[in-house]
């Protein structure tokens, strides 16, 4: 029988295959193939016969092959009806029907409820047991039910009959009705008609509607049904359970639910509850369930994988055996719940019969929006109304202020029989998935965080896709998580475009976590995203597919710490970044933590730029612990940043890579003892440094302890600063020790230090040696007149100190006596500040006293004493007399109008003097008008420091008018 034709089959077989065949292929093609299945036809006597109101055929000629009594199904058509001119007369109709003595089947299509009613009268009550009412108009008129009450029918369809207005004593009680077809009914009413049909073994209807007095309890059954299908059901879960409590005999079950309806996914467990409880005898369910959610959704995130979880149970699988399948369509947002394989297909009796014709399977929305576009507009609009919602002749998805024509649809697919979410791509002009899929472009789709979620699901176990495109989306943190999770598994995608979303900080740390999983992603588009730092995510994953670069420069990126930490990561493994730019990026301490965790590990980087951003302390102090470990960084830069300690990280790095350092400034550092002993380490080797300024910290007497160490090692060695560094007399001590050995030290500055006579006392001792020390600074601290003694004896054996600084101590006129000698028995001292050191009038007497002699001292400063006008008119005789002071400073002195005059007398005979500071004394109008004839005569005076404060504008312009050289201040 392999080789079997047609004609060798034997008649029974043949007439089956018949009876899927309509009247003209049998008779006007199979017939005239050859004389045996002519013959065979001549015995078929179940032909069905479609008729069309509309066109002028000639039946008689048909029935010159074949009986009227041979016809036992009948299809009167009226699809694309326009004008009643066109209609054949009933007449002629009554003519035909009347031939047909064995009609069993009638099925009228888009026919007008007058015209059933008199096409139905015409037809014998005695064999009709099948009738079929389809049509586009919602037929509401009782009389439909009556006529069709005359036949002793098995099976009565007309599922646009809605039942919400009519009564339910149209419907006879003697039925004996098996199948029946209808609309929409109360439930009330569905419980009349199961009650009034004995018979009734299948019931399709579109949907039901509870009352409210029906909701609590409904006492009445129906035994005899077996067969329930919803094709349009609308009711929640609960309507649902009331309505199956009334059919425990049902053992077969279909529920299509619609989608434009339900706002919310299936409730699995609960309609597993119902089906178990209320139709214990189910053996076949068929399910279909949609709903569409809204971009605003607030609700929690509910993934394919979830709602598939409660169809994973025994009672669907092993007692049942009833497999589930949950998909998302992305475009259209759709999530969909049904039952598989798809058995059952619905008609769209709205359609035209030549479209009705196409089967549409509604479990393939895709396909239905492909057959409406080629609908005439007329039918199209009325889907669109059906649909509320717009529909071209192109798919469209609306988006905000942009409309963009979808050619595919995404789904993203599960089933219960593996528990696998597939990716699969429908094309709009296609009825079937698109095979390999390498590309998916889903920008502009408004996709949002709860269809990443199953996309995400879907692309865990894709094995085919290369590039995905998902420019200008609603992904969020939420889908950044979920895609980042699953490139943990995928090992084929490569370019994901994820631009103009709205990923933050948190999304952007969890794409960079999956890249030290994934290895086959090469290409990651993240710019224009809520969260700064994505642009680092973007960077990190080029960085380890780019093996050429050595200069990552990120400036003015404002990736902030989250950025750094990614780029961190990223760095650890690097082998070919050596220069890296992280200026102006709003970097903290937590950032400068990753940055420092990078050089304990990686030895390429030798540039790292960090200047500009908001490190404070505490990452600085990271920073420079990492150089511990780091011995390849050359350079690194943290100017302008929260703190200034930064800057000794800079100077370490600069210390060990450049041999030619000769001046270090770590001012205003609050640098510690182990800051010092950081900087002793970094000069080990240094045979260049020339100056160390490490004024304002707080490295105390151990800190020079360190520096000591190293710098009497360093032969260029000359000026030191360690003021305001809590160094006490202790540190005086040690300063000592290398003051005695070291034979370099120029210049001294250990001012502020809160160092006391006892301190002191030690450095005198080593001034009395040192041979080098040319300038020093002991101001603000805590030196009396005893501590003058010891200095000033040793400055009698010293002959190469020449400027000296005690200014804010308390040496007293005493003091000053000590200071009167040594001026008065050397030359060497050519600058000398006492100032703010109680002096008064005495002192300053003293002072004056052995100018007379001395021949050296340049400037003097004695601002800040009270000196009254006695001591103002000594000062004034000895600027007559001295040749060799140029500078000579009174600010705060105290100096009145009468001593101004004084010095003003005084300079028209005086020759050296550069230099006169007079400011914030109480002079005057009075005592400034002294000095206009200085101003204008005197060539020597460069300088002459009054003040504005109790002197007039007018008197100040004029002394400005006849100052020819920019004296006056």
């Amino acid at each position: 029988m392999t080789n079997a034709t047609l004609e060798m089959l034997p008649p029974e077989v043949l007439h089956r295959i018949f009876d899927y065949c309509d009247c003209q292929t049998i008779l006007l093609s199979i017939r005239g193939v050859c004389r045996q299945l002519r013959d065979v036809t001549s015995t078929y006597d179940r032909f069905e016969l479609k008729y069309y109101l509309n066109k002028n055929w000639n039946y008689q000629a048909l029935f010159h092959f074949l009986s009227p009594t041979c016809i036992t199904s009948l299809i009167i058509d009226n699809t694309n009806y326009q004008n009643n001119s066109n209609l054949i007369p009933l007449s002629t109709m009554r003519i035909l029907l009347t031939q047909f003595t064995k009609l069993r089947s009638l099925q009228l299509v888009d026919v007008q409820d007058s015209i059933i009613q008199k096409i139905v009268s015409m037809i014998s009550s005695g064999s009709l047991n099948a009738l079929s009412i389809y049509g586009a108009k919602r037929h509401t008129d009782p009389q439909i039910i009556s006529i069709a009450t005359k036949f002793n029918l098995q099976k009565f369809v007309v599922s646009s009959l809605t039942l919400s207005e009519i009564i339910v004593t149209f419907w006879p009680t003697n039925w004996r009705l098996t199948h029946l077809e209808i609309g929409i009914c109360h439930m009330y009413q569905y419980l009349s008609i199961v009650e009034q049909m004995p018979n009734l073994r299948t019931l399709v209807m579109k949907d039901f509607i509870v009352d409210v007095d029906l909701q609590m309890k409904v006492d009445a059954s129906s035994q005899q049904l077996k067969s329930l299908t919803i094709t349009n059901c609308c009711a929640h879960l609960h309507e649902l359970d009331l309505l199956l409590s009334t059919t425990p005999s049902l053992t077969h079950l279909e529920l299509i639910f619609n989608e434009y309806v339900y706002d919310r996914a299936l409730d699995g467990q609960c309609l597993e509850e119902i089906l178990s409880t209320k139709v214990p005898l189910l053996q076949g369910f068929t399910l279909f369930f949609a709903y569409r959610y809204a971009l605003n959704l607030s609700a929690r995130l509910v993934g394919v994988k979830s709602l598939i979880v409660p169809f994973l149970t025994s009672f669907w699988l092993e007692e049942k055996h009833w497999h589930i399948a949950c998909d998302h369509t992305l475009q259209t947002r759709t999530i969909r719940i049904y039952t598989t394989p798809i058995k059952r297909q619905y008609k769209i009796e709205s359609f035209s019969q030549q479209q009705r014709e196409k089967i549409i399977d509604l479990f393939h929305f895709d396909q239905l929006e492909h057959i409406v576009q080629d609908m005439p507009s007329g039918e199209r609009q009325l889907y669109v109304r059906m649909q509320d919602e717009r529909f071209d002749d192109t798919p469209m998805a609306f988006l905000e202020g942009r409309i963009r024509p979808i050619t595919d649809s995404v789904r993203c697919t599960i089933s219960s029989e593996d528990y696998i979410c597939r990716l699969s791509q429908i094309s709009f002009g296609a009825s079937i998935a698109k095979e390999a899929l390498t590309t998916l472009d889903l920008s502009d789709s408004c996709i949002d965080d709860q269809g990443t979620q199953d996309l995400a699901a879907a692309l865990e176990y894709d094995k085919t896709l290369l590039s995905l495109n998902l420019l200008r989306n609603r992904i969020g943190d939420a889908g950044a998580e979920c895609l980042a999770n699953a490139l943990k598994s995928n090992t084929t995608l490569n370019t994901i475009n994820l631009r103009s979303n709205r990923i933050t900080d948190v999304g952007a740390q969890h794409l960079a976590e999956c890249l030290e999983y994934n290895t086959s992603l090469t290409i990651l588009h993240l710019d224009h995203n809520i969260g700064p730092s994505c642009i680092a995510v973007e960077t990190a994953l080029a960085m380890r597919t780019d093996t050429t670069s050595t200069t990552l420069d990120m400036t003015n990126a404002c990736i902030g710490d989250v950025g750094v930490e990614i780029l961190a990561k990223a760095l650890r493994s690097n082998t070919t970044i050596i220069t890296l730019n992280l200026s102006n990026n709003n970097i903290g301490d937590i950032g400068a933590e990753h940055v420092s965790s990078v050089l304990k590990q990686n030895t390429t980087l030798k540039v790292i730029d960090l200047s500009e951003n908001l490190i404070g302390y505490a990452g600085a102090r990271c920073l420079l612990d990492c150089l511990k470990y780091n011995t390849t960084l050359t350079a690194l830069e943290l100017h302008h940043n929260k703190s200034e300690y930064g800057l000794l990280a800079e100077t370490v790095i600069r210390i060990r890579h450049d041999k030619t350092l000769t001046a270090i400034n770590l001012s205003s550092n609050w640098l510690n003892t182990e800051d010092a002993q950081i900087i002793s380490d970094a000069l080990y080797d240094n045979q260049t440094l020339v100056s160390l300024k490490m004024s304002n910290t707080q490295i105390g007497c151990v800190g020079v302890q360190h520096l000591m160490e190293v710098l009497q090692r360093i032969p260029t060695f000359t000026k030191l600063d360690v003021s305001k560094s809590q160094i006490g007399n202790e540190g005086v001590q040690d300063l000592e020790h290398y003051l005695r050995d070291q034979m370099t030290l120029t210049t001294l500055n250990i001012s502020n230090n809160d160092i006391n006579d006892d301190g002191i006392k030690a450095l005198a001792e080593a001034l009395r040696v040192n041979k080098t020390l040319i300038q020093l600074d002991i101001s603000s601290n805590q030196v009396t007149s005893n501590g003058t003694k010891y200095l000033t004896d040793s400055l009698k054996h010293n002959s190469t100190l020449t400027k000296l600084n005690i200014s804010n101590n308390k040496i007293g006129t005493e003091g000053a006596q000590y200071f009167a000698d040594v001026l008065e028995t050397t030359n060497h001292l050519t600058e000398l500040n006492v100032s703010n050191n109680q002096i008064e009038n005495d002192g300053t007497q003293r002072l004056c006293n052995a100018l007379q002699h001395n021949t050296s001292l340049t400037i003097l400063d004695l601002s800040s004493n009270t000196i009254s006008l006695q001591g103002t008119r000594v000062l004034a005789d000895i600027l007559r007399q001295n040749t060799t002071l140029t500078g000579l400073y009174l600010r705060n002195s105290r100096v009145q109008n009468k001593g101004a005059e004084y010095f003003a007398d005084a300079l028209k005979s005086n020759t050296t003097l550069v230099t006169l500071n007079l400011q914030l004394n109480q002079i005057d109008d009075e005592g400034a008008k002294h000095f206009a004839g200085i101003l204008s005569d005197n060539k020597v005076l460069k300088s002459l420091c009054l003040g504005k404060s109790g002197i007039s504008i007018q008197v100040w312009n004029e002394l400005k008018s006849i100052d020819k050289n920019n004296t006056l201040s």
